[in-house]
């Protein structure tokens, strides 16, 4: 593993002003994934934006972590969708 590839979570919340312990909740909730190096905690830079929104729904809109869960499940679903409505125009377009 690449330290590039990685950011610390004590780095990541000092600059949101957030808690560790909200990281580590959103850990047990399963909404991220901590990665344990050097006897410190890590998250992939591909998974900052993730952890922006998440920091945004908790404490700017007051969303629990369970309303935060349910909330990533509906917009994954979403992207589905639009996914599955994509491809059915293109094939749709085929026949035309």
């Amino acid at each position: 593993m690449s330290t590039k590839d990685i950011i610390s979570i004590h780095q990541f919340c000092s600059l949101y002003n957030v808690p560790d312990t909200f990281v580590d909740e959103l850990n047990d909730f399963e909404l991220i994934e901590l990665i344990d190096f050097e006897n410190e905690k890590y998250i992939y830079k591909n998974r900052l934006k993730d952890l922006e929104r998440i920091v945004h729904l908790r404490y700017e809109l007051n969303i629990n972590p369970e309303g935060i869960d349910v909330i990533g499940n509906l917009l994954n679903r979403i992207a589905q969708l639009e996914d599955e409505i994509k491809d059915l125009r293109n094939r749709l377009a085929f026949y035309e």
